[in-house]
C-alpha cells in the first residue's frame, strides 16, 4: 500500500516538474488593444451559523491588465502593460506559470 502511494506521489511530481519546464512559447505580433479593468468589489451578506447572524462579506477581483496580439487575450502585469503601446509589433515570451515578457520592440 505504501508503494502505491509512494508510486502515485512520484508520478504527480514528474508531471509536475515537467510542466513547470516546458519552453517559452515565443508570440510575435502586433498589439490590438490593451485593457484595464479596475478593482471590483461586491458586498454580499452571508450567514455565520457560529454566531446565529449575518455578516458582511466583500468579494472583489481585478486590477486586471491585458493586452491582444492574434485576436488572443493574455492577462500581463502593470509594469508591462505600461510598456507596450497599441499597433506597434513585439516579440514576447509566454510561460504557463511565469506568464508573458518582453524579449524585443
Amino acid at each position: 500500500m505504501r508503494f502505491f502511494i509512494f508510486a502515485i506521489l512520484t508520478f504527480f511530481l514528474i508531471m509536475f516538474v515537467n510542466s513547470y519546464s516546458q519552453d517559452p512559447k515565443v508570440i510575435e505580433g502586433t498589439i490590438e488593444k490593451k485593457l484595464y479593468q479596475e478593482k471590483k468589489c461586491i458586498q454580499e451578506l452571508t450567514y455565520d451559523p457560529a454566531l446565529n447572524m449575518y455578516l458582511p462579506k466583500e468579494n472583489c477581483e481585478g486590477p486586471r491588465w491585458t493586452i491582444t496580439i492574434n485576436n488572443k487575450e493574455f492577462q500581463v502585469t502593470e509594469t508591462l502593460y505600461n510598456k507596450l503601446e497599441v499597433d506597434s509589433f513585439y516579440s514576447l515570451s509566454y510561460h504557463p506559470f511565469k506568464g508573458l515578457s518582453l524579449l524585443r520592440k
